[in-house]
């Protein structure tokens, strides 16, 4: 209880945490190697620290598709346990919809198959407008009307694609200001970040006919019949149904109405015509 005492509540008053490793399951702070305590061990006390103080711990993880799926599982199997003893834990983890898919479909973590999903819709235009014209004029960039609508333009709304692009046009900010080559430039590579993160992840574990499924749709223009790409692949409607519901599970197209699908993701029809030609 030494090691426990001088992690948490006990210890040097100018300790202080340097490190909190929620995959890999441990908490590094300034204090000798000997005094480091095993993960679930020290989430119980410090838990208990906390719960004192009518406070608690959140744990979140990003891009879930990046991390070692039995890290992932190990790090649930304890929140669990603390769930258990009714400590004042919660886990928060994001990632693109078919990494939550798969995780919350694992056979061996029902823990998380009772997570409540939260899908992210499409951000309407004139609030993302809003939120990049406050971020650039809060770090004293300025830009003009004409570039902040393009900017906003070019994320269609979509959470991860509104980072990306902000990031992207920000940090090419010069003096204060913005050329309208450089968010031009910022947009594109957004758009090629985007392809190498999202874009990617979401293709690396689909079949070959969920490939070629896509690549039917990719080579029309906005949403497209189902009818129509079934007769395109050579195969009967009931057969490409079965695919559609697969990739819309995925969170990789969407059902657009009356017999239509659509691309999930932006950008995702133009990258695939890319990767065919």
């Amino acid at each position: 209880m030494i090691a426990h005492r001088d992690e948490l509540g006990d210890g040097p008053p100018n300790r202080r945490i340097t490190a909190f490793i929620a995959a890999g399951f441990g908490l590094t702070t300034e204090l000798p190697p000997e005094h480091q305590v095993a993960w679930r061990e020290l989430a119980t006390d410090l838990l208990r620290v906390l719960d004192t103080h009518a406070t608690g711990l959140l744990i979140t993880i990003d891009e879930i598709h990046a991390v070692d799926r039995g890290d992932l599982l190990e790090l649930a199997a304890v929140i669990q346990h603390l769930i258990r003893e009714d400590l004042p834990i919660s886990l928060l983890m994001a990632g693109i919809p078919k990494a939550v898919s798969d995780l919350l479909n694992e056979d061996v973590s029902t823990f998380l198959r009772r997570a409540d999903r939260i899908d992210l819709g499409d951000v309407l235009l004139s609030d993302v407008r809003a939120a990049l014209a406050r971020t650039f004029i809060d770090t004293g960039i300025s830009l003009t009307d004409t570039q902040l609508t393009r900017a906003a333009a070019a994320t269609e709304g979509y959470p991860f694609l509104i980072q990306l692009v902000g990031h992207q046009v920000w940090r090419r900010a010069v003096d204060g200001a913005l050329t309208d080559e450089a968010v031009d430039a910022g947009i594109v590579a957004a758009r090629n970040r985007l392809g190498t993160t999202v874009l990617q992840a979401s293709l690396a574990d689909l079949s070959d006919v969920d490939r070629a499924f896509l690549a039917k749709m990719a080579g029309n223009d906005g949403p497209v019949a189902l009818a129509l790409i079934a007769d395109q692949l050579g195969r009967t409607k009931k057969y490409a149904g079965v695919y559609r519901r697969r990739l819309i599970d995925a969170g990789v197209i969407v059902d657009a109405g009356w017999g239509l699908i659509d691309f999930a993701v932006p950008h995702l029809r133009a990258y695939l015509r890319a990767k065919n030609e």
